[in-house]
């Protein structure tokens, strides 16, 4: 016969349940079809909606504090897509400096630092050999 089942976890310090999905929050809005859909294509990240409650203070320095931080964020969010395009589009080059399809990038991008490694190897095997013929290394 199968092994028991586990039993369940012990209740949190407090008493209080864990909160679940089927559970509402006191205080919280109920989720509606239109409040959870998701968010709109102005290419935020996130949208936050706050509502007064008896910790409207503190909320209120958390929702600032918040506001910084996505600040902050959505610019280096941006920085980094700029950065990223840019280094997608210096390896499309090399791909093509390597007679290698430039869309191979979009791909398999550790196809072309292969490409890149073998070559190196290549060249120094060659380099040793050329040394060695004229008589300039003894092996």
């Amino acid at each position: 016969p199968p092994p028991p089942p586990p039993p369940p976890p012990p209740k949190p310090p407090g008493g209080r349940p864990p909160l679940t999905p089927n559970r509402p929050i006191k205080g919280a809005e109920p989720v509606t079809p239109q409040s959870a859909a998701p968010a709109k294509s102005d290419d935020r990240l996130v949208h936050v909606t706050l509502t007064a409650t008896p910790n409207a203070e503190e909320e209120a320095v958390f929702a600032e504090m918040l506001r910084k931080f996505l600040a902050r964020a959505a610019h280096e969010r941006e920085v980094l897509k700029q950065r990223s395009e840019e280094v997608y589009q210096r390896l499309a080059s090399l791909a093509v400096f390597l007679s290698e399809p430039a869309t191979l990038i979009e791909r398999e991008p550790e196809y072309l630092f292969n490409a890149v490694w073998q070559f190196a190897q290549e060249f120094d095997r060659a380099y040793l050999h050329i040394i060695k013929c004229a008589g300039e290394v003894d092996s």
